[in-house]
């Protein structure tokens, strides 16, 4: 699919202009050129203005989302078009799957494209200041200010990508070293798309869950930590994930629960995110048949379906009580759908809980205690 410009050629040029100085834009654009011509099998004779203005945007780093707004253009239909047109070239280019557009200026760095200068000059801003009838340092300091000012909000923005909601504090954590190990390995070795950690009630599953992601958070671009303890409705949700996963930008949300679901998805294949979802048993029947959905609820399981099944980069982890049917039927030892069966702790882990509390007595006394509670921490915790 070919970029259709929303903005004037000449302004067009203008756009991202600083990636001039860094990349020799000119044997790349001609190589991916070629790769585009090989790809579209010579219907194709050269770059649009647009796909060089978006080029230029990801070698300055900005998101796919900062060059839609910089371009006038409405995000999601931008991610598509650069994941069938741009993406594809580059990985002709350089040979390598584009996973993040955050590491294509690394490729294209390994692959020669950078240009490499032993010295590179400091901007005088009291010279161009001083010179206010010098055309190139005009515009020199307005491309700076200009480029500053948006790195500067990107900046802030990134506090935007880590939503960690009402997650509880798990500064003080005691035993699970086991079940963080193998959930780390799932989460970053095996990149499974979606995870249930289930249990009893007071088991520890959102602590594990929220241990879990704080020290993985650093593989993902996005993170959300969302409670569903009030039920809401799966639209909402949808609604929230979507405007949160395109930085606010997207405001014209799609009307369905399939098309949302969909939206989503494209969110999730095009940045790396994670999602949690806790206390999603408040959804189901429960005394009924295991794992069915309250009436109301059914689309949750058309949105577990959705993920587990369809191929993307990110991963929705799920704390429950009981194992929701989506997960029974794609689970698998070696599937990129996993659950993790949480059990009590053991007398080492639950005695660190105990010196916590403050609660003193001798080994008999707490290991009749532990016992008493099956190594249930919020048994001990509460009583």
């Amino acid at each position: 699919m070919t970029l259709h410009p929303h903005v004037r050629g000449d302004n067009l040029a203008q756009k991202f202009a600083l990636a001039n100085e860094h990349w020799n834009l000119e044997k790349l654009y001609k190589d991916i050129m070629n790769a585009k011509q090989q790809e579209r099998l010579r219907h194709c004779k050269q770059l649009t203005s647009t796909e060089k203005a978006c080029l230029r945007g990801l070698l300055c780093d900005y998101s796919p989302t900062e060059i839609a707004t910089e371009l006038h253009r409405e995000p999601s239909g931008l991610r598509v078009e650069f994941s069938r047109g741009l993406y594809r070239y580059i990985e002709s280019l350089t040979g390598v799957c584009i996973k993040s557009w955050s590491n294509i200026p690394k490729h294209l760095e390994k692959a020669g494209y950078k240009l490499h200068n032993d010295i590179q000059e400091p901007i005088n801003f009291t010279r161009t200041i001083l010179n206010p009838n010098c055309a190139s340092s005009q515009s020199k300091i307005s491309e700076v200010i200009t480029t500053a000012s948006c790195r500067s909000d990107f900046s802030q923005n990134l506090k935007s990508k880590i939503d960690w909601g009402e997650a509880m504090d798990v500064s003080i954590f005691y035993g699970r070293t086991n079940e963080l190990n193998k959930l780390q390995e799932w989460v970053q070795k095996d990149k499974c798309r979606l995870i249930a950690i289930l249990g009893m009630g007071g088991i520890g599953k959102t602590a594990l869950s929220v241990k879990l992601a704080k020290i993985v958070q650093d593989e993902f671009e996005f993170v959300i930590w969302y409670s569903l303890r009030y039920s809401p409705p799966v639209y909402k949700l949808l609604d929230t994930l979507i405007k949160f996963f395109s930085c606010q930008q997207e405001t014209n949300l799609p009307e369905t629960v399939g098309e949302k679901i969909s939206r989503l998805i494209e969110y999730l294949r095009n940045s790396r995110c994670l999602l949690i979802f806790d206390n999603f048993d408040v959804l189901l029947c429960g005394g009924q048949r295991a794992g069915t959905y309250r009436h109301g609820y059914e689309d949750y399981g058309e949105l577990l379906q959705s993920l587990g099944e369809v191929l993307h980069q990110s991963c929705l982890l799920i704390t429950s009580r009981e194992k929701p049917t989506e997960i029974a039927a794609l689970a698998g030892e070696f599937l990129p759908v996993r659950s993790l069966q949480l059990s009590g702790l053991n007398n080492d882990e639950a005695r660190g809980i105990l010196a916590a509390k403050g609660l003193c007595g001798s080994m008999d006394e707490q290991k009749k205690l532990i016992q008493c509670y099956g190594g249930n921490p919020l048994g001990r915790v509460i009583n």
